[in-house]
């Protein structure tokens, strides 16, 4: 009876690894998903950008007014439009001015998950930010872009000191 105790509960061990492995792996995919489509954009590669997107790829666009979103007035873009609206030049950034995005959270329900990523941006005459909800597919074994919210939650802070010092 203890064997078969024992038996049962090495399975079941095994059996959490390999669904903890599994959901590393997916972590780590929808990381090098999200490098792979923020680097397109910074070199200016389109096929890179839209590659990283399903073909049914869709943006959800709420507005935020005074810092409150305004989920009434959030409207849908499909996905060639939304990936249309960029220019797609190779990112330059002077000394005093850059961009940092990472992902901040990430959900894997089997096939799908849910990435949160915070957006950084800065400048001599201040700085901001936004977040989006990513949404992730796996099919056939490979993660993309199924879609996004944005413009929900953003910050900008005026650089104050660079008025002062003109003054």
């Amino acid at each position: 009876m203890i064997g078969i105790a024992l038996v049962a509960l090495a399975s079941t061990l095994v059996c959490a690894s390999d669904v903890m492995a599994d959901k590393e792996k997916d972590h780590q995919a929808i990381r090098a998903l999200f490098a792979k489509e923020q680097e397109g954009h910074r070199m200016g590669n389109e096929e890179v950008v839209r590659d990283s997107h399903w073909d049914d790829f869709y943006v959800v666009h709420t507005p935020n007014r005074n810092n409150v979103p305004r989920y009434m007035l959030s409207s849908v873009y499909l996905g060639e439009d939304y990936l249309s609206s960029f220019d797609y030049e190779p990112t330059r950034y002077s000394d005093d001015e850059g961009f940092f995005s990472e992902i901040n959270h990430i959900s894997v329900n089997g096939d799908v998950a849910l990435a949160v990523a915070q957006f950084h941006y800065w400048a001599p005459e201040g700085e901001g930010g936004h977040q989006t909800i990513w949404i992730a597919e796996k099919r056939d074994g490979v993660w993309k872009w199924k879609s996004a919210i944005i413009g929900f939650e953003q910050f900008r802070v005026v650089n104050t000191s660079q008025e002062e010092a003109s003054e």
